[in-house]
């Protein structure tokens, strides 16, 4: 099993996941609404435990606690487990400067909690996304690791057509440091404050990204991806494709962040045809 990162996750809660939240801030903080899709995995937690008391709101570090309201997915109404119809509206998360997506984590999934909710009034609100897809093939996924010494080729290589929209996930684990001693079972302490991505070829800025469709997602074998978007592309060019990722170790305080660490790799766009 993969090392989970920092986080609170214990026997207490059984489960957590990662929401995404695309933005164009620099620091400061800042509300988010996140809508609960129908398919979700935590409406069946929710049903088993009869009550919504199990659910809470953090930081990207996972430590950090944030102020949330529980109502419908038109964030004006009543939750609804029966119904499969919430949403959570959050106060003040810290964005950070440099990045463009945003992580938080909504836990669930301890009977014994008391509610945790509170009341919030939502002022510009970012909008947070609750992922649930993982990677369909072994070749759609890459482990982020530092560059080796010397190396002046992006690696490994990625291939796609210019026609076509993919999604690449970059494993982050292996990147993230722990902790000496384990604290209520995380043995994880650095985090994601938060990514971005941009592109390039022949040394100039291309197109071939999209920051705001990165989503975050943790499998069940903990590993945590940043899901990111490739596009376009001429037949025949190579591009660099870069995933920066700001870490930290207590959200807390917006301004400890202490890693700026730089994933790439080379986007070969290529049109087969019959000749």
């Amino acid at each position: 099993m993969a090392r989970r990162i920092a986080g609170w996750y214990d026997d207490a809660w059984t489960t957590r996941y990662a929401v995404s939240v695309p933005h164009t801030l620099s620091t400061s903080a800042n509300d988010v609404s996140i809508v609960i899709p129908k398919s979700h995995p935590i409406w069946a937690i929710l049903a088993a435990e009869g009550d919504l008391n199990s659910i809470r709101v953090t930081d990207g570090d996972g430590y950090t606690a944030l102020t949330f309201e529980l109502t419908d997915a038109a964030l004006s109404g009543a939750f609804s487990t029966a119904n499969k119809d919430g949403g959570i509206k959050v106060d003040n998360a810290g964005f950070i400067t440099g990045t463009a997506v945003k992580l938080l984590w909504v836990y669930a999934g301890n009977p014994s909690a008391t509610s945790g909710a509170g009341s919030v009034t939502l002022s510009s609100a970012k909008v947070g996304h609750l992922y649930q897809q993982t990677p369909p093939r072994t070749g759609d996924t890459i482990r982020a690791a530092p560059t080796p010494p010397g190396e002046t080729v992006a690696t490994p290589d990625v291939p796609k057509r210019s026609g076509e929209s993919r999604r690449v996930w970059v494993g982050l684990n292996g990147i993230l440091s722990g902790r000496a001693y384990p604290v209520e079972g995380a043995p994880g302490l650095e985090s994601v404050w938060g990514v971005a991505t941009s592109s390039t070829t022949g040394g100039g800025a291309a197109a071939v990204h999209d920051s705001a469709k990165t989503r975050f997602v943790e499998d069940a074998d903990g590993v945590f991806y940043a899901s990111v978007f490739t596009q376009s592309g001429s037949s025949g060019t190579d591009y660099t494709y870069i995933l920066t990722t700001t870490t930290g170790s207590d959200m807390s305080d917006t301004n400890n962040t202490d890693q700026t660490l730089q994933t790439v790799f080379r986007l070969r766009v290529l049109d087969a045809d019959e000749s």
